[in-house]
């Protein structure tokens, strides 16, 4: 790898500094078979032996830290690139926030059937024909409804703002009813919906036969 210390050249590097070291200490030095020669000889291999141990534990210890900052650089090139990821996806969202106000008029406009139905027809049309283009560019942009009806509450996706007793067990605790629609954003919840929950409980069914009675 480009930039990265070769251990054998280093390794073999070293081997040449111990035989140099020894041939230029006397050039008689290997001929004299003496004990007093052979001691200095061994004393002098010793001495080398410790420094070339000493060496390598350095190139380790440089070897180790040189790993270190490169690992290090890569974890931070990479949290800076999903950053830049999340700035870009996410750069947006402040203005489709400020759009969702008008999707919710239009939601109040269309939720009143009867309202909405005695409106002139070419205006109506054009309405919801201008409500089609707005949704298609928003959800071409990463914009999605949160589901909700009939979902079990998701404290991450769905504002509780009421409750509605219900008869059966199945629907404890699930959406009824939508007061507001939630919306993600590239899979990141922009607003949460705001809905009404199911209770159960063993007296719902006798209350509401009392009601309908």
């Amino acid at each position: 790898m480009a930039g990265q210390p070769d251990d054998k050249k280093i390794e073999n590097e070293q081997d040449d500094v111990v035989f140099s070291e020894i041939d230029g200490d006397d050039d008689n030095a290997l001929d004299d078979d003496s004990p007093a020669a052979t001691q200095k000889l061994r004393q002098k291999v010793k001495k080398l032996k410790e420094e070339l141990a000493s060496c390598s534990a350095e190139k380790k210890e440089y070897l180790d830290g040189w790993q270190r900052a490169k690992a290090d650089f890569i974890n931070y090139k990479r949290s800076s690139e999903r950053e830049k990821e999340d700035l870009t996806k996410f750069a947006n969202a402040s203005i489709v926030s400020d759009i969702l106000s008008a999707l919710d008029a239009f939601d109040i406009a269309f939720a009143n059937k009867e309202s909405w139905e005695k409106v002139d027809k070419n205006w109506r049309t054009g309405v919801e024909g201008l409500h089609s283009k707005l949704i298609a560019a928003l959800t071409t942009n990463g914009l999605e409804e949160i589901t909700a009806i009939g979902e079990k509450l998701n404290p991450a996706e769905h504002q509780p703002i009421g409750i509605k007793p219900v008869d059966t067990l199945e629907e404890d605790e699930k959406v009824t009813s939508v007061f507001q629609k939630g919306y993600k954003l590239k899979g990141r919840v922009l607003r949460p919906a705001k809905v009404i929950v199911g209770s159960y409980s063993e007296n719902n069914e006798d209350i509401n036969k009392k009601l309908a009675a």
